[in-house]
């Protein structure tokens, strides 16, 4: 009797362990790289969180400068007041 040609069955079963092979190399590999990324963005939002930390004083220098400039205006008046009140008290 003749022997069946298992060479296509074989062949058939190197291919489809390769192409499992592959996909968990793939899966691996896209696991690493989100973990990866998972823990950089931990990185990124604690970076971020002390940013704004650092930078909530921020709005209040807009009040500081406008306070600033007004007592810079009101000691010009004063001035100019003073230099009225001596330049006419030594005529």
């Amino acid at each position: 009797m003749n022997e069946p040609d298992l060479t296509g069955w074989y062949a058939g079963l190197v291919i489809g362990a390769v192409a499992i092979l592959a996909v968990v190399v793939l899966v691996a590999m896209i696991l690493a790289l989100a973990r990866t990324l998972g823990s950089k963005s931990r990185d990124v939002a604690l970076t971020l969180r002390q940013a704004r930390r650092n930078t909530d004083a921020m709005p209040e220098v807009m009040s500081i400068n406008v306070e600033t400039h007004q007592v810079n205006v009101q000691l010009a008046a004063l001035r100019r007041s003073l230099g009225t009140i001596y330049s006419g008290g030594q005529r």
